[in-house]
């Protein structure tokens, strides 16, 4: 099959903007990588191609719809939810598929099936395996979860930090009344909510939640923390000496009555920083473009598209994975609009 040279009004390759790419037995490539005597056809599109978004953390097993409450409230219907009318294997089918129509092909996804198959599906699923009650065998090249540092036990939170090396996702500093809980200013967290599901509580000194993250031996490189919209500016500064990573979930915040944190901040810090969804059970609409358009009409669209792109990849530790060569065409996205604000996004392959 002949060499297609394709242009675009904007070509992302996964690490720089490009000004055309080839298309070389349906696989795209760089055009210095191809041969010089190969006939050139040449096909244009009109709009933004790119890797596709990357959306840092999700839960895809919680497609479902929950109404939208305070997070101390809303999470005994999640819990509800999960011991009765709950299929696991659905969610995730419904998840991936909304996904892939909003552009993402790059997951960071908590999970507590670590060992499934989504190459089938065009996209590639970073799992992280949750733990919440038990303490899982750490194996190294595996990616974990603890769930957050109210519900996992402080001696296993302290073990894991012993012995886990790899990145990792933790909830934190996702609302005020968990900020208040570690910082002693009131007890409404756990009457409200951990006393109905856990024996223990927390008994240290008064301190934020990332300071106890600190205090454990876990703010590192290693550490990828999802939320922080109660962080202070110290703690932040504290992410930032640490080298640790932040994902905002910003329209998930907002539907369980949660701020989500200042990505300005992040910016001003150099924390690098990535978009997630949070699962559909914490949100109207399972929609990347939602988030992206959110951050993009706050912090510009320039921004937003390095964090919702190789920003995230390098997040999730999936910097090489990220890129459009070696891909088909089906694989990778364009985006439609002025510039990087599009109205919509499609399969490269759908325009072709």
């Amino acid at each position: 099959m002949a060499l297609t040279t394709l242009t675009a009004e904007a070509i992302f390759d996964g690490s720089q903007w490009v000004r055309q790419v080839g298309v070389d037995n349906g696989i795209i490539c760089p055009l210095h990588d191809v041969s010089p005597w190969k006939s050139q056809h040449s096909r244009h599109i009109k709009g933004v191609l790119f890797p596709g978004f990357v959306n840092a953390h999700t839960h895809l097993d919680l497609y479902f719809e929950l109404s939208s409450k305070p997070f101390h409230e809303w999470i005994h219907d999640l819990i509800l939810q999960l011991t009765s009318n709950y299929n696991a294997q659905a969610s995730v089918a419904r998840s991936l598929h909304d996904h892939w129509m909003s552009g993402v092909r790059y997951i960071g996804d908590i999970t507590r099936a670590p060992d499934g198959d989504y190459k089938s599906t065009g996209i590639q699923v970073r799992g992280f395996e949750e733990f919440i009650i038990g303490y899982p065998e750490i194996h190294p090249q595996r990616h974990y979860s603890p769930h957050s540092l109210y519900t996992v036990n402080s001696d296993f939170l302290r073990r894991f930090s012993r012995e886990n090396r790899s990145r990792y996702q933790i909830h934190i500093s996702e609302s005020q009344a968990e900020f208040d809980y570690f910082c002693g200013n009131n007890n409404d967290f756990y009457r409200n909510y951990l006393c109905r599901y856990f024996r223990h509580s927390y008994k240290g000194r008064p301190q934020t939640p990332v300071s106890f993250l600190h205090e454990l031996g876990l703010l590192d490189k290693r550490a990828v923390l999802v939320h922080m919209g109660t962080a202070t500016e110290g703690d932040l500064q504290l992410v930032s000496s640490a080298g640790a990573s932040i994902v905002t979930c910003p329209l998930s915040n907002q539907y369980l009555h949660n701020p989500p944190v200042d990505v300005s901040q992040l910016e001003a810090l150099k924390i690098p920083w990535a978009i997630g969804t949070d699962g559909k059970c914490s949100r109207h609409k399972l929609d990347f473009l939602e988030d992206y358009h959110f951050l993009g009409q706050k912090i510009g669209y320039e921004t937003a598209f390095a964090a919702a792109t190789a920003g995230g990849a390098a997040v999730l530790g999936l910097a090489d994975e990220y890129t459009l060569y070696g891909k088909t065409l089906e694989d990778v996205v364009v985006g439609f609009g002025s510039a990087l604000n599009w109205q919509r996004v499609a399969s490269a392959a759908e325009v072709w």
